[in-house]
C-alpha cells in the first residue's frame, strides 16, 4: 500500500537508485554505490534453511515429474 502511494507521487527510492546506476553520466563510484543500495532489493540473498527428521516422522523424498505423454503407435 505505501509503495503505491509513494510511486503516485513520484519516483520511488528504488527507482531513483537504478536511475542513478544507469545514468552514463554519473562518475563510477556513484553508479557503483548506487548499485549497491539496490541489488538487495532486485537479487534478495537466500536463506539457508535446514531440514531434519527423526524416528517418528522420516524425510520422505518425492520425485513429481511433469510433461506430456506420448501417444501410443497407431501402427
Amino acid at each position: 500500500m505505501r509503495e503505491r502511494v509513494i510511486a503516485a507521487q513520484g519516483q520511488t527510492p528504488l527507482q531513483f537508485l537504478i536511475d542513478t546506476m544507469r545514468d552514463v553520466e554519473k562518475e563510477f563510484p556513484v553508479r557503483l554505490d548506487a548499485a549497491k543500495a539496490a541489488a538487495p532489493y532486485v537479487h534478495p540473498k537466500l536463506a539457508n534453511v535446514q531440514i531434519e527428521g527423526n524416528d517418528e516422522k522420516p524425510l520422505v523424498h518425492t520425485i513429481r515429474l511433469i510433461g506430456v505423454r506420448a501417444e501410443p503407435d497407431a501402427g
